[in-house]
């Protein structure tokens, strides 16, 4: 009978170890690296505005403007007008705003919102994001937002991105933490 409560026992602990080694494996595997967009493969361009399918596209590469245009639904957009001149590829983040008005087509391009960057992996300018937009970064509040705002006025801009170890609030330990959300 002793022997049985042991085997027992022995195997509940060896579940429970196992089960444990599991959960700690989960939480510092999903934890310990943040999502990011790569440089190849993950291009995301939104469209909004007069087109058929609005929302945000993945490339596997920067698309340039008729690329986005056909996999969103615009057809037959005149690429020689001057209004719909748009050079080169488009980068990731980006919002292209299309404004149809009889046989013109306009573009606008912007910058997108730094919740949809946060989601989609997309690193956050320290140099151009709004006070609204740094809190989207994991562990920036509207207190620390607006300090880092007013550190980068008063200093025209961050030069490198650990610059941002000026703000009052931000220690080594939080800025190892924010450190793979932001850029220049």
């Amino acid at each position: 009978m002793n022997l049985e409560i042991n085997d027992r026992t022995t195997g509940f602990l060896v579940l429970l170890s196992f089960l444990l080694i599991l959960y700690y494996l989960n939480t510092t595997l999903t934890h310990s690296r943040p999502p990011r967009a790569s440089s190849k493969g993950d291009f995301f361009i939104e469209v909004a505005g007069d087109v058929e399918s609005p929302g945000v596209y993945r490339f596997d590469y920067p698309p340039d403007i008729m690329e986005l245009m056909k996999k969103a639904g615009v057809p037959n957009v005149d690429m020689a007008s001057p209004q719909t001149s748009v050079e080169g590829p488009l980068s990731t983040g980006k919002v292209v705003t299309v404004c149809q008005e009889a046989l013109d087509t306009r573009f606008v391009i912007s910058e997108m919102s730094a919740f949809y960057k946060m989601t989609l992996g997309i690193p956050i300018s320290l140099n151009k994001e709004s006070e609204t937009g740094l809190t989207a970064i994991p562990g920036i509040g509207p207190g620390l937002a607006k300090a880092i705002v007013q550190e980068r006025s008063k200093r025209g801009g961050f030069q490198r991105v650990n610059d941002v170890l000026s703000v009052k609030g931000i220690g080594p330990k939080l800025y190892e933490r924010i450190r793979p959300y932001v850029v220049l």
